[in-house]
């Protein structure tokens, strides 16, 4: 498993919530920064709706 990740042919990808509505944390195992940065800027839109 790890080798198909270092070599890009697998991305894993894990979902933390605390309230079961909204994505409070995430890791991302593999070669991933734009789904990093999109999973980044739709957690900040997603906390800023929460706290209105």
């Amino acid at each position: 498993m790890w080798e198909s990740i270092q070599n890009g042919k697998r991305v894993n990808k894990i979902f933390e919530s605390k309230d079961g509505n909204y994505i409070s944390n995430f890791t991302v195992q593999g070669i991933v920064e734009k789904i990093e940065k999109e999973l980044v800027f739709f957690r900040g839109i997603l906390e800023k709706e929460k706290n209105n």
